[in-house]
This record gives structure tokens, sequence and C-alpha cells, in this order.
């Protein structure tokens, strides 16, 4: 597996990356208007698809995380298709 070394880091990534998406929503909620919001819930979804701890109710968050990135890019073709018309 060429990315297995990865896997040490995976879980300093992952925390980077939630801090990084709570920056995101806090500019977007103060400073940043012009942020999608469409974009920030399809980073939740992939961050919570993504959790890097091996506990028992990790499918629930791979769930909440598929649903959410279903839903996410639901509204961002909705809104596409919207445009062209």
């Amino acid at each position: 597996m060429p990315l297995l070394f990865l896997t040490k880091v995976a879980v300093y990534f992952w925390i980077t990356s939630v801090g990084l998406l709570l920056l995101m929503a806090v500019l977007k909620a103060t400073a940043l208007k012009g942020l999608s919001s469409r974009m920030l819930v399809l980073n939740s979804g992939f961050i919570f698809l993504g959790i890097p701890f091996n506990l028992d109710y990790n499918v629930l968050f791979r769930i909440i995380g598929g649903m959410l990135i279903s839903i996410a890019l639901a509204l961002i073709i909705k809104a596409k298709w919207r445009d062209k018309k």
C-alpha cells in the first residue's frame, strides 16, 4: 500500500481539518459572508466520513457523513440547474 505511512498521522490530519472547518464556520458567521454554506456542509460530511478512530459506532459516523455529502451535492446541483434556467 503506497499510502500506508499516513495511518500514523491520520489523527493529526483529521484534527487539523476539524480546526480549519471550525475556523471557516466562524469566518462565515462573522466576516466572510461570501463563503458557500453548501461547501461547508460538504466538507463537514467528508470529515464525518473520515473519522480515523476505531470506534464501535464508526458506522454511524459514516452514515451521517454520507448523508451530509449527499445533501450538499443535491443542493449544489439544484443551484447549478437553477442558474442555467
